[in-house]
């Protein structure tokens, strides 16, 4: 920014997952400029279709972020006499309620089951699109530009989350972002926390063996979906 302020150009810069199609009139042709499929073999197939504006590749990955379940497996083996994570969100409330009672009534009154990012901004956003997308409901706007959270699969999803404040998760979860979230979970006040998958390795570090990583759950088995987050490396045309 500083270099476009002061009139000094420049070769190559960071975009957001989120403005690369807002970027994209002005931003230079990646095939036009040498790279080729087994390039883009190298990289996930979504992230490299994100990047395609009108036929044109346009940004290629720096790094990736995706939204995934961090859960607490030494509490699951020590309750539940299993490590397994939740497949679906009603396994993750289930295990919530129990675990939560349990850990309160052992004298910890600010456990909850899960944390996420509740605040009024694009992590909420990210959230509410998981739960969305793995209730069947779609990506909220298609890609004519039609919003499609009327759907019956959609307002379910928001009422299972809007169910979980007060009961498996804290009230001030509608003030949390990334960082708050987190240091619930770090502070041993959670059960499951959903974030960013390159925020894993802080928690890994700090926490060791007591979490475990896997991936968001869904409506049934295997639904779930991760927002895909994360910068690419663009070149201005």
């Amino acid at each position: 920014y500083q270099r476009r302020v002061h009139g000094v150009p420049f070769d190559v810069f960071p975009v957001d997952v989120v403005y690369v199609g807002d970027y994209a009139p002005f931003l230079a042709d990646l095939l036009e400029l040498g790279i080729s499929d087994a390039d883009m073999r190298e990289h996930y197939s979504g992230v490299i279709q994100n990047n395609i504006i009108d036929g044109k590749l346009v940004a290629l990955p720096y790094y990736i972020s995706v939204g995934i379940l961090v859960y607490r497996s030494d509490l699951l083996i020590k309750y539940r006499n299993s490590s397994s994570p939740p497949k679906t969100w009603d396994d993750l409330k289930q295990m919530s309620v129990d675990i939560q009672m349990k850990m309160r009534n052992f004298g910890n009154s600010r456990f909850n089951g899960f944390v996420w990012q509740g605040a009024s901004y694009e992590g909420l956003t990210c959230n509410a699109l998981e739960w969305i997308y793995s209730s069947g409901g779609g990506v909220m706007i298609d890609r004519s530009g039609t919003i499609t959270l009327g759907n019956k699969e959609s307002i379910s999803a928001l009422k299972m989350a809007s169910g979980w404040v007060g009961t498996i998760t804290p009230d001030d979860v509608l003030s949390m972002r990334e960082s708050q979230s987190q240091d619930a979970f770090q502070n041993g006040d959670a059960l499951f926390l959903r974030t960013w998958s390159h925020r894993y390795p802080a928690l890994q570090s700090s926490m060791g063996d007591k979490i475990a990583i896997t991936d968001l759950p869904g409506t049934l088995p295997g639904a779930g979906y991760g927002t895909l987050g994360g910068y690419h490396l663009a070149i201005p045309n």
